[in-house]
């Protein structure tokens, strides 16, 4: 459902500001239509979702865990092992992001893997205060490839919408600039993670 909502105002934004020449036909209004289908049909899966026992199950596992939580041996270690911990993290983020080249997937991976180390560094953060840095320099690595990851869902999103039967052939060209827009961006990003 977030995703949907963030896709709706990263287009709508688009589409303002495109030129009033390159808008053509009830794009906005089309795109708004799709994306409160999806979010509709997301709301009921989760609310199914939530009824069933695994949910439920779950729900009283966390609550268990709140109260006392499965810490292992690890959770006793002094902070150089939990250091070691966020280095490794940013080893293994930096390694996928040199292996992705321009494999969006790949690329994807790499933005979860410096996630991953940014919370790492974070949390340990108080024992050492160079994970600061490493946490912020985590944090722009994931924005980037985030933004990347959302140029290709819209891309991909406006590629599908586009070629549905509802759409008005007025709109084809609209989607069209936005798409191309939205792939442009993508590879910008790319090429500057390669850099």
């Amino acid at each position: 459902m977030r995703d949907r909502d963030i896709l709706s105002s990263r287009l709508t934004k688009q589409i303002a500001d495109l030129p009033p020449e390159h808008v053509r036909g009830p794009v906005e209004a089309e795109i708004t239509r799709t994306l409160d289908a999806e979010r509709e049909d997301a709301v009921r899966r989760l609310d199914r979702a939530m009824r069933t026992r695994r949910y439920k199950h779950l729900m009283q596992l966390l609550r268990g865990w709140r109260a006392a939580p499965p810490l292992t041996d690890a959770a006793s270690q002094d902070g150089a092992a939990a250091v070691e911990h966020v280095e490794k993290a940013q080893r293994k983020a930096d390694k996928r992001l040199r292996k992705a080249d321009d494999d969006i997937e790949q690329l994807h991976r790499a933005r979860k893997a410096f996630k991953r180390a940014r919370y790492a560094a974070e949390l340990v953060e108080p024992a050492d205060s160079q994970m600061k840095s490493i946490a912020r320099t985590a944090q722009e690595m994931q924005t980037l490839l985030g933004e990347h990851q959302d140029a290709v869902v819209a891309a991909t999103f406006l590629g599908t919408t586009s070629a549905d039967e509802d759409i008005e052939a007025g709109s084809a060209f609209t989607y069209g600039v936005l798409m191309a827009n939205e792939l442009n961006r993508a590879a910008e990003i790319r090429a500057s993670v390669r850099n």
